[in-house]
């Protein structure tokens, strides 16, 4: 685990909003740096939205996992999101199942 995203989980646990080991496990496995242009690669693990093109934004990473820690999706389920953006949120969702 890098030290910007330990900080970040850490960060994020210490607000309430990360509570499950499932869910931190799922966001340290994904880098969010993938998701973003290039000029936003500095800030991937910072906890706000970034702009992506075209009007949109990836979303803060406390709002990915407040919808994991509401959804708990489980190994062998299934997930559909549509219309979630750059992929961040499929991804680490998938990560789960």
């Amino acid at each position: 685990m890098s030290p910007v995203r330990t900080r970040l989980l850490d960060y994020l646990e210490r607000r309430g909003y990360l509570n499950t080991p499932a869910v931190r496990a799922a966001m340290d496995s994904v880098d969010r740096a993938a998701f973003v242009p290039e000029r936003q690669k500095y800030a991937a693990w910072d906890d706000t939205p970034l702009p992506i093109g075209r009007g949109q934004t990836i979303s803060a990473p406390h709002m990915v996992v407040m919808m994991l820690e509401e959804l708990q999706p489980r190994p062998g389920q299934r997930l559909l999101e549509v219309g979630a953006g750059c992929g961040y949120h499929a991804a680490v969702a998938a990560a789960m199942v």
